[in-house]
C-alpha cells in the first residue's frame, strides 16, 4: 500500500487481538524483594503499586494512532474495541487474559549500560479469560484498509466471530499478524491462508519457531541463524505469506518475501541473543512495536526490510531505556512509552546491517565474503587495525576478551566452545556435583593462537576462580611426569579454583608410539581420576583443553582408522571430547581466504595493546601506513602468531607514541620469522 494521495479520503485500520492485561506490582524496592518472603517485605515497610497495562490491541492501536499523527496521515483512523473499565480496575475481572508480574528498576545494556530502567523482573502467573469481547465495529459496507491482528494464541484464532467481519473476501485489506506456535493451526490462519494469502505479512520470533519444533538450532553465526530461519519458515505453513518477519530476539531479523531474495537484518557487533542479558528484565509490547512499524512501512510506501529496521531500533529502545515511570519513589506508575517509541520508529537509527544472501551462498560463503571485496577487504583491515571492531560496519565480528575474530567457521566453533563451557563453569559456580572434568580440543597450524582464544573464553566465564595450567606433552618425561602433573592439577581443584589446563601437543609419539598419550588420558577423562604407582586419586572438576601439535584440523586428526589409531585408542579418545575448535591463524588458509587480512589486523591491535598500549589514544592505534600494510600482506610468518608477537617484541616501542618504521627489527632478526627482504620492500613501498 502506498501512502494515500488524498488527505480527506480515510484510510481505515482496524486492529484486533487477544485481550491481555498485565497486572505488575510496581516498586523501586521490588527487585530485593526475594520471592516476597512476608516478613522481609513487612519490616522494610517496602511500598508497592499494581499497576495495569494493556498488553494487547490497545498498545498497537494507540502506537498506530501517534504514528499517523506524527507523520501526518490525516486521512487515516485507526478502530478497535476499547476494553472495559473494568479490566483496568479489576484484577478479577474474567473477560480478558490477565497476567501478575513484578517491576523494577533494572540495571540495563546498550546507550546506558549502567543506568537503571523500569522493566519487568519476572512474571508471577497467568490467569486465563472465562468469557470474549467485542471487536472492533466499522461503517456498514465499509472494510477496512489494513488489519492488524495480535495472536497470542490464546482463544483469539479460534473464534471468527472476532475477526471474520474485518476481512471480506475481495479485494480485501492489507493483513499483518503477529502470531506464535502452534504454527498453521485455528481458524484465523487458515481463513488468511486461503483468501489473504497475497496481501499478508506474518510476525514472528525465532524462538515461536522452536517451539513448533522446527530446526531453528542456537545460533553460532549470523549466516548459520539466517539459513535455518529460511529453511524452517520454507517448510512451514507460514510460506503461504507473502512477507514473513522473523525476529531473532532483539539483535536482528530475516525477511522473507515470496517475490524477492530474503534479507539478514542485524547488528553486526552481536551475536543473535546477545542483545539479552540475565538480571536485565524484559518489557512488553516488543512485537506490537514491529507490527506497528510494518503498517507505517506499508502507509507510506517503504519496503519491508526498511520497516523491519525502524521496528528493531524500536525495540531495542524499549528494553534499553524500558518503560516510563512517574510519581515519588514507592509509588511509580509504569506506563508504556508512546511517545520515545513513535519518535524512534520515525528518526530511525544507523546501527543496523543489511544483507542478502542465497541459499548456495550460505552454504558455501559468508557475510564477509560477500559484503567486502577487493579493496574493499583492505580498507576494513586498516579500520579494524587502528580502531578495533568499532572500525568495521556491515561484518558480523565475535570478540571475546581481547581475542577477535570475523571467519565463520572460527566463529561458530568459538560459539559452540563457548556454549559447553558455560554450562560446565556454571555447574561448578553452583556447587552442582560434576563426574568428570570437561574435555576440548583446539587445533590450528603453529603459532595459530589456539590457546589464546581458548583462555579468553574461559576467563569471560569465570573471571577470578580460574587457575591456568599448561604442560607440553612432548617434554614431559614419560608417565611419571604426567601423574605429576595431574597432582599439580588435584592441589588447584583443593585450592577452591576450576584448572583449566592445557595438554599442548597430545597428539605426538610416546616412546616411539604414534598418538602414544591418547590411552593415558581415557581414566582422567572418564572417570576423572589417574593412578600414580598403585594408588588412584580423584582429580574433580577440571577443563581439559587438547592443544594438537601435529595436526592443523580436527578433521585431519579425526580421520583415519589405521593399526597405530587403534593401538592408540584414538576412537575411544574422541568419544570422551565433548567439544573442539579450529583456529585459523594469521596465515592464509588457501587462495580463497578473504578474512587472513582482517584476523592480522585484529591480532596485531591485540599484541600491541598488551606489550605497548602507549601507542593507543582514545582507542586509535597510531601505526605507520607502511608498517601496517606490510603485516597485512606478507605472503606468510614462518610461526603464526607466534611470528607477530615475536615481531612486535622485537621492535622498539618502549616510549614511543607511534610503531614507525624506524622501530621495526633489525634485518637479521626479521629473518627467523618472515621473508625479510619481502617484508622490508613492503615497508618502503606504503
Amino acid at each position: 500500500m502506498t501512502a494515500p494521495q488524498n488527505r480527506q479520503k480515510v484510510v481505515a485500520i482496524a486492529v484486533a487481538s487477544d485481550r491481555l492485561v498485565d497486572w505488575g506490582l510496581v516498586s523501586s524496592d521490588a527487585a530485593g524483594a526475594g520471592d516476597l518472603d512476608i516478613d522481609w517485605i513487612w519490616q522494610a515497610g517496602a511500598a508497592f503499586q499494581l499497576a495495569p497495562q494493556s498488553a494487547g490491541a490497545e498498545t498497537t492501536g494507540e502506537l498506530l494512532t501517534r504514528i499517523c499523527q506524527d507523520e501526518q496521515l490525516d486521512g487515516v483512523a485507526v478502530r478497535l474495541a476499547p476494553l472495559p473499565p473494568a479490566a483496568l480496575t479489576d484484577p478479577r475481572f474474567p473477560e480478558v487474559v490477565r497476567t501478575f508480574s513484578i517491576w523494577a528498576p533494572l540495571p540495563g545494556r546498550g546507550r546506558d549500560p549502567h543506568g537503571l530502567a523500569w522493566r519487568m523482573e519476572r512474571i508471577i502467573g497467568r490467569a486465563l479469560a472465562s468469557a470474549t469481547l467485542e471487536v472492533p465495529q466499522v461503517e456498514p459496507g465499509v472494510a477496512p484498509d489494513v488489519v492488524a491482528f495480535l495472536d497470542l494464541a490464546l482463544g483469539f484464532r479460534d473464534e471468527p466471530l472476532r475477526f471474520r467481519h474485518l476481512l471480506g473476501r475481495k479485494n480485501g485489506p492489507e493483513v499483518f499478524l503477529r502470531t506464535t506456535a502452534p504454527l498453521g493451526a485455528g481458524e484465523l490462519w487458515q481463513e488468511l491462508c486461503d483468501h489473504h494469502a497475497d496481501r499478508l505479512t506474518v510476525v514472528i520470533d525465532a524462538g515461536d519457531l522452536r517451539r513448533a519444533s522446527l530446526q531453528v538450532e542456537q545460533p553460532l553465526s549470523w549466516e548459520h541463524i539466517y539459513d535455518h530461519v529460511v529453511a524452517a519458515v520454507a517448510s512451514s505453513p507460514l510460506s503461504a505469506a507473502r512477507v514473513v518477519v522473523v525476529t531473532l530476539g532483539l539483535s536482528g531479523a530475516v525477511v522473507i518475501e515470496r517475490d524477492a531474495a530474503s534479507t539478514l537484518v542485524f547488528d553486526p557487533r552481536l551475536e543473535t541473543g546477545d542483545s539479552e542479558r540475565p538480571g536485565a528484565g524484559f518489557v512488553t509490547g516488543y512485537q506490537q512495536v514491529m507490527l506497528a512499524a510494518l503498517v507505517r512501512g506499508s502507509l507510506l510506501g517503504d519496503g519491508a526490510t526498511a520497516a523491519v529496521r525502524r521496528g528493531l531500533d524500536a525495540m531495542r529502545d524499549l528494553q534499553d531505556l524500558g518503560f516510563d515511570a512517574t510519581g515519588e519513589p514507592g509509588q511509580e506508575l509504569v506506563s508504556f512509552p508512546y511517545d520515545r517509541v513513535v519518535r524512534t520508529i520515525h528518526e530511525g537509527r544507523d546501527e543496523l546491517s543489511c544483507v542478502s544472501l542465497t541459499r548456495e551462498q550460505l552454504a558455501t560463503s559468508s557475510i564477509l565474503v560477500e559484503s567486502l571485496r577487493g579493496d574493499k577487504l583492505e580498507r576494513a583491515a586498516r579500520r579494524a587495525a587502528h580502531e578495533g571492531a568499532e572500525g568495521l560496519s556491515g561484518v558480523p565480528i565475535e570478540t571475546v576478551g581481547a581475542w577477535s575474530s570475523v571467519d565463520r567457521t572460527e566463529i561458530e566453533n568459538l560459539r559452540s566452545m563457548r556454549a559447553i563451557m558455560a554450562d560446565y563453569v556454571e555447574s561448578f559456580r553452583t556447587g552442582r556435583r560434576i563426574k568428570r572434568p570437561l574435555s576440548v580440543a583446539v587445533f590450528g597450524p603453529p603459532g595459530a593462537g589456539k590457546s589464546f582464544a581458548v583462555k579468553q573464553v574461559a576467563s569471560s566465564l569465570l573471571p577470578g576462580r580460574l587457575r591456568v595450567l599448561e604442560f607440553n606433552l612432548s617434554q614431559l618425561p614419560g608417565e611419571h611426569g604426567l601423574a605429576a602433573a595431574f597432582h599439580v592439577v588435584r592441589d588447584a581443584v583443593l585450592e577452591q579454583h576450576l584448572p583449566l589446563v592445557f595438554w599442548d601437543e597430545f597428539d605426538t609419539s610416546l616412546d616411539g608410539a604414534s598418538l602414544g598419550w591418547l590411552r593415558r588420558f581415557l581414566m582422567p577423562m572418564q572417570d576423572a581420576a589417574f593412578v600414580d604407582g598403585d594408588v588412584s586419586h580423584p582429580l574433580g572438576p577440571a577443563i581439559f583443553v587438547f592443544a594438537g601439535g601435529t595436526c592443523a584440523t580436527f578433521a585431519e586428526f579425526s580421520t583415519g582408522d589405521t593399526p597405530e589409531d587403534r593401538r592408540a585408542k584414538k576412537s575411544d579418545f574422541i568419544s570422551r571430547l565433548r567439544g573442539y575448535m579450529d583456529v585459523l591463524g594469521p596465515n592464509p588458509t588457501g587462495v580463497h581466504d578473504a578474512g587472513v587480512k582482517l584476523r592480522r589486523a585484529l591480532l596485531l591491535r591485540a599484541l600491541l595493546q598488551q606489550s605497548a598500549p602507549q601507542l593507543f589514544r582514545e582507542g586509535r592505534l597510531s601505526i605507520d601506513e607502511g608498517v601496517l600494510t606490510t603485516f597485512l600482506r606478507i605472503a606468510a610468518f614462518r610461526h603464526g602468531a607466534r611470528s607477530m608477537e615475536a615481531i612486535v617484541d622485537m621492535s622498539a616501542l618502549g616510549g614511543k607514541a607511534a610503531y614507525e618504521r624506524a622501530s621495526l627489527p633489525a634485518p637479521r632478526q626479521l629473518a627467523l620469522h618472515v621473508d625479510a627482504e619481502a617484508f622490508l620492500d613492503l615497508v618502503n613501498a606504503g
